[in-house]
C-alpha cells in the first residue's frame, strides 16, 4: 500500500454527500447503527467558485508604487448538479417535512421557512491518477460548515439536472472534531479540505449507547486495510480523542473497550475496499 504523492490528475465526480451536524460540527449519528449521511445520488458536477483575492494598488507620485494582496471578503460559493430528484434529501436541505396525500409523496418549496436552512457538511470524490506513478488514486473534498439549498428543476424535453447552491463557511475544526492548528496544519481556520487518497475515501460515524463496543462499517462499506482506518472519539463536552492505535480495528468495524457512554460519538475517516 502506497502512500500518494499529492500530485494528481482528477476527472469526474463519483460521488456526493451530506452530513447532518452534532453542535459541535461532527456528523449526528444517533446511535451504534453507521450514520453516512444522506447521497447526492446521480451527481453530475460540483462547481466550485473561490472568490479571488482582492488586489491593492499604492499609487503615488503619478505612478504605481506598489501593489499588494487581501484575503477576499466574499464566501466560496458552489453547486451541484444532480440527476435524481430526491424528497428526502431536499426535504431535509430546505428544513421542511415531506408528506403524504394517500399514496403520493409531496413537499413545499417558496415557503417561511426559507433562511432557516440547516448548516450541514459536504464530502464529495473523484477518481484521479497520482500525478508521479499514475496509479488509480481518488481526491476528494470535506466541507465542514456549509448551506446547502436545493431548486425546483424545471421540466422540458431534455434530461434536467437538480441545482444545489452551496455557501461555504470557514471553522476552526475538522468534520471528525480535530482543532487546526498552525503547528501541523499551517493555519486555525479553514472553509475546506481536500484529500488524495489511494482507494475511494469514505466517512462514517456512529453514536455510543452504553452497550455497544462494536461499531460495524457498512456491508458495502469495509475498509480496504486495518491501516487505512483513522478513528476519533468525541464527547458532548468536546473531547476529542484520537483512539486510531487504541481502539481494535477489522475491516468490517471498529471495536471500544468497554461500553462507548451515550455522551459519546464516533467519527471514522477510512479508505474502502
Amino acid at each position: 500500500m502506497a502512500a500518494t504523492s499529492g500530485k494528481e490528475y482528477p476527472v469526474g465526480l463519483r460521488y456526493g454527500s451530506v452530513f447532518a451536524l452534532t453542535s459541535l460540527g461532527i456528523p449526528s449519528a444517533t446511535n451504534a447503527t453507521v450514520y453516512e449521511g444522506l447521497q447526492f445520488t446521480g451527481a453530475n458536477a460540483f462547481n466550485l467558485e473561490y472568490p479571488d483575492p482582492r488586489k491593492i494598488d499604492h499609487p503615488g507620485d503619478d505612478r504605481l508604487m506598489a501593489t499588494d494582496y487581501m484575503p477576499p471578503i466574499e464566501s466560496a460559493t458552489a453547486t451541484i448538479e444532480v440527476s435524481r430528484y430526491d424528497m428526502t434529501l431536499n426535504s431535509f436541505l430546505t428544513g421542511v417535512k415531506t408528506f403524504a396525500e394517500q399514496d403520493q409523496t409531496m413537499m413545499l418549496w417558496g415557503t417561511d421557512a426559507q433562511g432557516d436552512e440547516p448548516t450541514v457538511a459536504l464530502f464529495l470524490y473523484q477518481q484521479s491518477l497520482n500525478g508521479v506513478t499514475k496509479a488509480r488514486n481518488w481526491r476528494y473534498y470535506v466541507i465542514p460548515a456549509c448551506r446547502c439549498i436545493p431548486k425546483p428543476a424545471p421540466m422540458t424535453a431534455d434530461q434536467t439536472n437538480v441545482t444545489y447552491n452551496v455557501t461555504i463557511s470557514p471553522t476552526t475544526t475538522a468534520l471528525w472534531g480535530i482543532a487546526y492548528t498552525d503547528a501541523i496544519n499551517g493555519a486555525t481556520e479553514a472553509a475546506i479540505i481536500e484529500g488524495h487518497s489511494e482507494y475511494q475515501p469514505w466517512i462514517a460515524a456512529w453514536r455510543g449507547d452504553a452497550s455497544a463496543t462494536d461499531f460495524s462499517f457498512s456491508a458495502t462499506k469495509q475498509a480496504k486495510a486495518t491501516t487505512k482506518i483513522n478513528v476519533w472519539t468525541v464527547t458532548d463536552a468536546g473531547v476529542v480523542t484520537d483512539v486510531t492505535g487504541t481502539a481494535t480495528l477489522a475491516t468490517s468495524k471498529i471495536t471500544i473497550a468497554g461500553p462507548l457512554p451515550a455522551t459519546t460519538s464516533i467519527v471514522a475517516l477510512y479508505e474502502i475496499a
